[in-house]
């Protein structure tokens, strides 16, 4: 693969609305979240998406469902048909199951703008949270010492019997390639159903944000509960 591909992909994992394996929430007086930061260059699982000339282009193209091939997820949803989704299932004490989706590339080529997808178990189905105000908690402390942090909202919501809540947030992180930070923009909704939570993502760089947002907005008009 492109060795600049395998790179923007690598830092969209990690720093996309949902990045990184959950892990415990820090105890009180334990050293506070480190700031998100990209990983340096590591294999990929191999059902991750690779990104193709049709995610370089600056279009959305049309909607159409989400077939997976693997995993057994509680709902059906759509999503651009010009953009790359793959698929990542994880196992163990931090389980879940997700899906990621890759847009086009800003103008700086430095960052993906894309759509996260995951699944993850309460505690009591062999997760690692108990309810969804610790999960959110959690997500909140991911980014609390980012650079230049900057809170959009932070509310409730609900999404049509789920309820749950919506993150909106800015920070500034240091891409690979480009000598000047980049503000990133991150919109995070979580749900809980049952013995699962839902997290459904959308991270752009700040100039591409509004522009492929609505991908976001149909992406969860059209989640449908199958189970």
């Amino acid at each position: 693969m492109n060795k600049k591909r395998l790179v923007a992909l690598i830092v969209l994992i990690a720093v996309i609305g949902l990045i990184g394996v959950p892990t415990m929430m820090h105890p009180p007086h334990s050293q506070p979240p480190t700031p998100p930061t990209p990983p340096n260059p590591a294999p990929l699982p191999p059902d991750l998406p690779q990104p193709h000339p049709a995610a370089q282009l600056h279009t959305i193209g049309p909607y159409g469902p989400f077939r997976t091939k693997k995993l057994s997820l509680p709902f059906t949803f759509e999503y651009p048909r010009q953009w790359v989704a793959g698929e990542e299932e994880r196992s163990g004490p931090h389980s879940y199951q997700q899906v990621v989706i890759l847009g086009p590339r800003n103008a700086q080529d430095t960052y993906t703008a894309g759509l996260t997808i995951r699944v993850l178990p309460t505690k009591q189905a062999g997760g690692e949270y108990d309810d969804l105000q610790a999960l959110v908690q959690w997500r909140r402390a991911q980014y609390l010492h980012a650079e230049a942090l900057k809170w959009i909202q932070d509310k409730p919501v609900q999404l049509q019997e789920l309820r749950g809540q919506e993150l909106e947030f800015q920070f500034e992180v240091k891409l690979p390639k480009g000598s000047e930070r980049t503000t990133l923009l991150t919109h995070l909704v979580v749900l809980a159903h049952g013995e699962r939570f839902f997290e459904f993502s959308y991270s752009a760089d700040a100039h591409e944000y509004d522009r492929y947002h609505q991908t976001f907005d149909h992406l969860l008009q059209s989640v449908r509960l199958t189970q």
